[in-house]
């Protein structure tokens, strides 16, 4: 009954409680989640919890549970956003209950965050979107969700677009929120904005103020610009307003509000088509006035985009200068695919000869070579790009110079050149004599190319490796050469106006690379089974062989260790699975285990891994079982009878020093009190005599009725003999007073003591009452320094 009165005790506590207050201002920013606490109790617990791309399940962080503090770093998940995006949101916990998910929000647009702003106007609000940065680069069906509603009430989804909203027919002098959320098809994912809120303003009879002049819209490599000039006569802070129209959409919000006398609609919208048609239109506004609209000419960006100037690099080898172009980049699309027959225009020369430069029309690869130069002798060069179905050629590249240089002797070049490799890691290493040199600046150049191409008939451009390097070794692998391919790689000696040779090499990735023991290998135990676990080699890219070398499998090694290092005959297993099961092995025993990758086509053998051990389990014996059980149940026993013990000795201690069995006699209660008026009973010193007091003691015969005797107070002591010397001496109650320093004659009845073996006695009749005796009184003291054996000695 008791038990049932409790548990509903406990079940009316619980639902009696209320769960814990949301968290407040759940923000997300550089990976730190922070909140603001609603209530102030010690004893509430947040936990920040999230959500992968492709999951609806919430997890908890593992740093972020159940914490006392109102921000956390969530770094530990930032693996797994790599991934896609998560969505976060935070919890509060007070005696296990719980309160409902708030989710995070950020103020600043991330890779899975949109970049949000607002603005009103009278009767309507707007919502800019932008889709220049984060998750929207990836394609249409990447939207934005837009949630709206007024301040203090939920926000309803009202929208999924892809470019910047307004909403029309709203209540002037009201206040409007709104957020927004990217969508993957239809399905939410990533951390929405934090809501924002303005205030739709009334509208006012608007003054006369002079518009922007020289209203233009210009296009430089496919981005759309609209740019004007200040109104006139006007001072003072002036703030612009600007809209776009094509041909598909009537209007589309640009910037609103700048100062700057320029508005880029290719950073703010994601309507822009390279074929399409735009004008666009701008107006002034200071205070409560503003100006009239003004628009610009459409143009078209295909034909009316100005297109950059490209990139030009130059390579100079021996009499050989070779030109690399690189195109510029496209706000949309590209070169290629927006002009497809676009071609160069290069102009070479002389430096310092202007005037007789040469030129190279219609050139339609991104590398050239000029040969048939004179050796040591530096040359510029400026490309153009002309593009079909464009009204303007290209701004000129800028000018680019580079020597041509002479063949030395003298200058040896690299000795030993060889090849470093791992899997598809690959570095071209050489040797090379600094003393057969008289020059100290010496530098090396390492160049490749597909062997296809060097035996083609076309010519085509060495790749710069390491260009001017001081090192003796050159790192390919950030190149990529494909590990199946076949390529040409040479290094040469650079001096500060001479080269050596080249020096040639040959390299296949699959032929010359070696490859890699196993990246991981683990061990586990099966009672006298272990199972082995193998991670394949991986690439630079962190990639499996696998994909590289289909026929990969593993070359395994096992043996006994043994104690006494001797030599016991290793078991091999060749496998391609990655776990691998060693049975049937001995009980309690120490196993050794090495891995070597291999491959038969092509073939290739990597060093075995360092030696992993492990022991292998096996089943306890009966008797075993038995002596752990009683070696347990002895050391239960001591235990409990030592705490047995220590809890008796306490017990006692405790009880002899509170509670004693020997209780002080009942006359010790009585005369001492009276000693020095104390009210706190006190024993008398045997060192003090002036405390010790005597009474006078009587021998009489054995025949003497004492019972009657009186002795008076100022009688001597006596003593009597009786019929031979045998006699009785009474001194217990005398033994008895010594030890309390006074004599007792209390009772007046005779003791009878043995003295000898005669039949004769001495009888000790006591006297009066020690009642009669004062204390207090001089008188009566008598020095007692006789002892009992003294007496009796007297006596014979």
């Amino acid at each position: 009954m008791a038990f049932l009165l409790i548990c509903f005790h406990f079940v009316a506590q619980v639902f009696s409680e209320t769960l814990p207050a949301l968290p407040q201002d759940v923000l997300f920013d550089n990976w730190q989640v922070t909140w603001t606490s609603a209530s102030e109790e010690s004893t509430v617990t947040y936990t920040v919890r999230y959500s992968s791309f492709d999951s609806d399940l919430w997890k908890d962080v593992p740093t972020c549970k159940q914490i006392n503090f109102t921000s956390c770093k969530v770094t530990s998940i930032k693996a797994e956003a790599e991934h896609g995006c998560v969505m976060l949101g935070v919890q509060a916990e007070r005696r296990g209950l719980t309160s409902d998910l708030v989710r995070a929000c950020s103020r600043q647009g991330t890779l899975c965050s949109p970049e949000v702003r607002l603005s009103a106007r009278p009767g309507f609000f707007t919502v800019y979107l932008s889709r220049k940065n984060g998750i929207a680069l990836e394609g249409d069906h990447i939207k934005h969700r837009i949630y709206f509603g007024k301040e203090g009430e939920h926000l309803e989804k009202y929208e999924d677009a892809v470019s910047s909203v307004s909403i029309n027919n709203l209540k002037e002098g009201e206040r409007y929120c709104a957020k927004v959320q990217y969508t993957y098809f239809d399905h939410p994912v990533g951390l929405s904005s934090c809501t924002q809120c303005e205030v739709i303003p009334q509208s006012m009879a608007s003054a006369v103020l002079s518009p922007p002049r020289n209203v233009r819209l210009t296009s430089m490599n496919m981005n759309l610009v609209l740019r004007w000039d200040s109104p006139e006569g006007v001072t003072g802070d002036i703030f612009y307003t600007t809209e776009c129209n094509t041909s598909v959409r009537i209007c589309h919000v640009g910037c609103v509000n700048i100062s700057t006398l320029e508005c880029d609609f290719s950073s703010l919208n994601t309507f822009l088509s390279v074929y399409g048609r735009y004008k666009a239109r701008v107006r002034a506004q200071q205070g409560e006035n503003h100006s009239s609209w003004v628009e610009s000419k459409p143009i078209t960006l295909e034909s009316d985009t100005m297109i950059g100037s490209p990139n030009v690099s130059l390579i100079s080898n021996g009499a050989t200068i070779g030109i690399s172009v690189k195109d510029p980049t496209f706000s949309i699309s590209d070169l290629r695919s927006v002009y497809g027959t676009a071609t160069y225009n290069i102009t070479y020369w002389e430096d310092g000869q202007n005037e007789k430069a040469k030129h190279i029309s219609s050139v339609l690869q991104n590398q050239i070579f000029l040969n048939d130069l004179d050796p040591g002798t530096k040359y510029c060069v400026q490309v153009q790009i002309i593009a079909e179905g464009n009204t303007k050629p290209s701004d000129p590249s800028s000018t680019v110079c580079e020597s041509t240089t002479n063949v030395s002797e003298d200058l040896p070049p690299p000795q030993k050149v060889d090849f470093l490799t791992l899997n598809t890691n690959y570095t071209l290493k050489w040797e090379w004599n600094r003393a057969t040199s008289k020059s100290q600046a010496v530098s090396f150049s390492v160049q490749y190319m597909s062997k296809y191409k060097l035996e083609s008939k076309k010519r085509y451009y060495w790749s710069n490796a390491c260009d001017k390097t001081f090192s003796k070794s050159c790192d390919l692998t950030a190149h990529n050469l494909h590990y199946l391919g076949f390529y040409m790689l040479r290094v040469r000696t650079n001096d500060n106006s001479s080269h050596s040779e080249w020096v040639q090499k040959e390299f296949c990735p699959e032929k010359h690379a070696a490859i890699g023991p196993p990246s991981k290998v683990e061990l586990a135990v099966a009672v006298n089974n272990i199972d082995v676990f193998i991670s394949d080699p991986l690439t630079s890219s962190n990639r499996s062989m696998r994909q590289n070398l289909k026929k990969l499998y593993y070359y395994i090694v096992y043996w006994e260790h043994n104690v006494d290092k001797q030599v016991l005959q290793p078991q091999i297993i060749n496998t391609s699975a990655k776990m691998v099961t060693l049975p049937d092995l001995n009980y309690w025993t120490l196993y050794c285990v090495r891995v070597q990758s291999r491959s038969d086509h092509p073939d290739k053998r990597s060093k075995f891994n360092l030696p992993y051990c492990i022991q292998t389990d096996g089943h306890t014996p009966w008797w075993q079982t038995v002596m752990y059980f009683l070696g347990s149940l002895l050391m239960a026993c001591t235990v409990l009878l030592l705490v047995l013990y220590i809890l008796f000795r306490c017990y006692s201690i405790f009880k002899a020093t509170f509670y004693p069995l020997i209780q002080l006699p009942s006359f010790f209660h009585k005369y001492p009190y009276d000693y020095f008026g104390s009210d706190i009973p006190c024993l008398l010193s045997m060192e003090s005599e002036a405390e010790l007091f005597c009474d006078r003691v009587t021998i009489c015969e054995k025949a003497i009725d004492c019972h009657s005797s009186k002795v008076p107070p100022t009688s001597s002591l006596g003593l009597e003999s009786a019929s031979g010397s045998s006699g009785l001496y009474s001194h217990q109650d005398m033994r008895r007073n010594e030890d309390s320093g006074v004599y007792s004659t209390e009772g007046s009845e005779c003791q009878h003591q043995k003295l000898n073996s005669s039949q004769s006695s001495l009888v000790a009749c006591q006297g009066p009452d020690l009642d009669s005796v004062k204390m207090h009184d001089k008188r009566h003291k008598i020095q007692c320094g006789i002892t009992v054996e003294d007496f009796v000695d007297g006596l014979s």
